[in-house]
């Protein structure tokens, strides 16, 4: 009995670590946990926050900005989501307040750049690949999804 309550608690800690919200994994903490990329425009539309708004519709994506008044690290979210048929969100960019949260954050979330000198390419086995980089305060987040600005064939 001594043995089996510790391996039990080990297995649930375990399996419930697993269960956090994937759509999270790559963004950061101030994106809200129900978006995600490549999710739909109408599931884009129902999980956004009622502060982010239409901000620009282009040709081949649109645009929608959330400023985040009152966070201490992050100014404003940007969202790019692609048009046609099946519009999806395929890039976040988070404009910190300094670079000092810029890196922390970065780091927090990806580790240290395995591309150039402020960027990561995230090969993932089951999904479309990530690549992210840094430019001035800004973070930039792209889902290599296909039909997108950004997708496989630009890798």
């Amino acid at each position: 009995m001594k043995i089996f309550l510790p391996l039990l608690l080990a297995i649930i800690i375990v399996s419930c670590s697993g269960t956090k919200d994937a759509k999270q994994k790559n963004l950061p903490a101030q994106v809200d946990h129900k978006i995600g990329l490549n999710m739909t425009l109408g599931d884009f539309l129902q999980a956004k926050s009622v502060k982010t708004e239409l901000a620009k519709k282009e040709d081949y994506r649109t645009i929608y900005a959330e400023v985040l008044d009152g966070d201490p690290y992050v100014e404003a979210i940007v969202y790019y989501i692609s048009t046609g048929d099946d519009p999806r969100l395929y890039e976040v960019i988070t404009k910190y307040k300094n670079k000092t949260a810029l890196e922390a954050a970065s780091k927090d979330l990806f580790g240290e750049p395995n591309y150039k000198e402020n960027g990561w390419r995230i090969t993932r086995n089951n999904s479309f690949n990530l690549w992210a980089w840094t430019h001035d305060t800004k973070l930039v987040v792209v889902g290599m999804i296909p039909g997108t600005e950004w997708s496989d064939q630009n890798w």
